[in-house]
């Protein structure tokens, strides 16, 4: 059974956190996590699933995600040896506020 997708999609998320760390200049008490990374079968598109706290900042920094989308594809490609990296498409992970309203 071939296991290259979920390889990919922990490579992936392992050093995205690691480029995000030192290339994404976030304020004092804001927590970013980068919670899944879903590959696309044709190895076209990246589902990123972030969590960002506190809320009220989500969008800011999903548009600077958006602004290192291309940054971030080309430090991919040059640590991962891959002919074609992934599209990233970064959206919020709204499982965690869910599980909160569920315990509630």
């Amino acid at each position: 059974m071939n296991n290259r997708i979920p390889r990919l999609n922990s490579l992936i998320k392992k050093l995205l956190s690691e480029a995000l760390l030192e290339e994404l200049d976030l304020e004092p008490g804001i927590l970013l996590t980068i919670n899944e990374v879903s590959v696309s079968k044709n190895l076209q598109q990246a589902l990123v699933k972030v969590s960002i706290f506190p809320l009220k900042d989500v969008e800011q920094i999903i548009k600077s995600l958006k602004k290192k989308q291309r940054f971030l594809e080309h430090y991919l490609l040059k640590k991962i040896k891959i002919r074609l990296i992934p599209k990233l498409v970064f959206e919020l992970d709204k499982s965690l506020e869910q599980a909160a309203v569920i315990e509630k």
